[in-house]
């Protein structure tokens, strides 16, 4: 009897250990780990190591989480007190698409926001940006072509070099600095792991 609850112990601890080894070698990079940790933090969980223990993040009932996507992305938003005015930020999960998005809007005018995006495929391990600019005053109001976007910078006195200290501002000093102080990452901010990031047209 003490013999088979020992193989039964030892069974469990094998299969637990492949578990966690396949789960180590999926991980590739920071974003990987955003990807797969949140998925494992919704519902009921015990221990929350992600967005649920995130400061900056909202309250919300993750027991609810569609993780089908049926209804539309899991979506995390920053709280307004940890961002400047005009911004907003938010990380929306769709794992039907095994992809996130995040997602950053900075009004420059009272109708008008550009919009900085970087949206993750977990299977092609790509980070691909996009900015944009958001105008309410006009009908197409989602602007992406890099000569259009540019006439609104020129507009605003906004440089490229400002854009993309921004973007740098919003990947790096932001999410990804936001999730190292919380998750124990095995990543940082000066190894993120084995990620193709494709830049946005504007800034190339």
């Amino acid at each position: 009897m003490k013999k088979k609850i020992f193989f039964i112990i030892l069974l469990i601890l094998i299969v637990f250990g492949v578990y966690k080894g396949w789960e180590y070698l999926k991980v590739k990079n920071i974003f990987d780990e955003i990807y797969y940790s949140e998925y494992d933090d919704l519902g009921y969980v015990l221990n929350p190591k992600g967005f649920p223990k995130m400061k900056q993040i909202e309250r919300w009932d993750r027991k609810t989480a569609d993780t089908n996507n049926v209804v539309g992305p899991v979506i995390e938003s920053y709280k307004e007190e940890y961002l400047e005015n005009g911004e907003s930020l938010s990380i929306s999960f769709m794992f039907s698409k095994k992809e996130f998005y995040i997602g950053y809007t900075k009004k420059i005018d009272s109708n008008i926001s550009y919009d900085i995006g970087y949206r993750y495929d977990s299977e092609t391990k790509i980070l691909n940006e996009d900015i944009s600019i958001i105008d309410d005053n006009i009908e197409k109001w989602d602007i992406k072509k890099a000569n259009e976007i540019q006439k609104y910078f020129d507009k605003y006195n906004i440089s490229k070099k400002e854009v993309q200290i921004v973007t740098d501002k919003v990947l790096y000093n932001k999410v990804i600095k936001d999730w190292i102080n919380t998750y124990p990452s095995r990543f940082s901010a000066k190894d993120i792991g084995k990620v193709i990031i494709k830049k946005d047209p504007f800034l190339e």
